[in-house]
């Protein structure tokens, strides 16, 4: 089953129940400009990185004005990470958005990773995932599951 007609070999795999979904460790992966040209050939999901997105966004000189800017302001490094990281994330879910109908929601989904902490936190996991979904501000079927979770705490939920 094919989700869309196109070129790329990625939809042939679609033919055999495989989808293959972008490793994000960048946020520039996420904002550029091609990101919607890799959807058209054939990228179903993503899969957002924590630490990488973290670590990409201390290196890159890019994002210096806006943290400086965001500390100075007395912003906690957790609070300054998830105004970074919300509008590549939104960016993603909204170029998503039409591999999910199209698939029936098999694909489409932007996976956002919680902090690890949270691993064994039951009520804390479910507390994060919630504010995440409020502050992305997209359709919950837009995100999918969140890393960081023991297997308890996924059957707890």
């Amino acid at each position: 089953m094919r989700i869309e007609v196109g070129a790329s070999r990625l939809y042939d795999l679609q033919g055999f129940g495989q989808s293959v979904w972008l490793d994000c460790n960048h946020p520039r992966s996420l904002a550029s400009p091609g990101f919607p040209h890799l959807i058209r050939d054939g990228i179903a999901g993503v899969d957002s990185n924590l630490v990488g997105l973290a670590a990409a966004y201390a290196e890159d000189s890019t994002y210096r004005e806006s943290i400086a800017g965001l500390s100075a302001a007395g912003a906690t490094p957790r609070q300054i990470y998830e105004h970074l990281s919300i509008e590549d994330l939104r960016h993603a879910a909204d170029c998503l958005r039409r591999v999910y109908n199209n698939s029936s929601g098999r694909d489409g989904y932007v996976s956002v990773d919680l902090a690890p902490s949270l691993a064994d936190d039951a009520d804390g996991t479910e507390s994060e995932a919630v504010h995440l979904w409020s502050v992305i501000d997209r359709p919950k079927e837009a995100l999918h599951r969140c890393h960081g979770m023991t297997d308890t705490v996924c059957s707890e939920q």
